[in-house]
């Protein structure tokens, strides 16, 4: 058995060649840590699908293995990396908070040891109670459009890293992270007589903020926008 630390734990994980993994959350920028021939052969990861974890990042690992290798289990606090060979279980999250060490201002440590059949055994428990609680493609995609409502809370409210990307153009827009895409435009103009005072558009606007009409038969939820 070897302890490992820090940055190191990184270029670890990769050099076992997972084929199993489960980690509580997944970061966006997880493919900085399993490139495609890792993902080629990865049977199955099972990951949180609680605020910690990108859904943008699940997404992008499903859309890479599809749904019958990714799997949910919301109570997973677990980290386990099992390769062919070795395993690593730690502290460690499949993120950059979890990998990149003194980078990330966090203090990760692992141990490195000969895959063995205690660590599958744990690993088919945690695979099969993700099992139990979503058993199909449909279930899985349900639960990611809740864990993305979340998501789109927290960016309106100015809590999420992501409101300070620059790049907001349209054409640049992640448009299979959101359930529905939502267009709504204003036009301002001068009073008209024909505007009634009290109607839905107003006679007198001159500035608004955070609010939309929305017509009532559209089928818009919570945290769509």
């Amino acid at each position: 058995m070897k302890v490992i630390s820090g940055n190191k734990i990184a270029q670890v994980i990769q050099d076992i060649t997972p084929k199993k993994i489960a980690v509580a959350f997944v970061g966006e920028d997880w493919n900085n840590y399993l490139n495609d021939e890792t993902l080629k052969g990865l049977e199955s990861i099972v990951v949180s699908p609680t605020e910690g974890s990108n859904p943008k990042a699940i997404r992008a690992i499903v859309e890479k293995i599809g749904w019958e290798r990714v799997h949910f289990l919301k109570r997973l606090h677990a980290k386990i990396y099992i390769g062919p060979d070795y395993s690593i279980v730690g502290s460690a999250n499949l993120s950059k908070n979890g990998l990149l060490g003194d980078e990330s201002g966090l203090f990760e440590t692992c141990v490195k040891f000969k895959t063995n059949d205690d660590i599958n055994e744990i690993y088919d428990a945690i695979l099969n109670e993700a099992h139990k609680n979503f058993n199909t493609p449909q279930a899985k995609n349900e639960e990611l459009k809740r864990l993305q409502g979340i998501w789109n809370r927290r960016i309106a409210a100015s809590l999420s890293k992501e409101t300070q990307r620059k790049n907001v153009q349209f054409q640049n827009f992640d448009i299979k992270s959101f359930g529905n895409i939502c267009l709504d435009w204003f036009e301002y103009a001068e009073p008209r007589p024909s505007v009634k005072k009290g109607s839905d558009i107003g006679a007198h606007v001159s500035s608004f903020e955070d609010w939309v009409y929305v017509n009532s038969i559209d089928q818009i939820a919570e945290n769509d926008w």
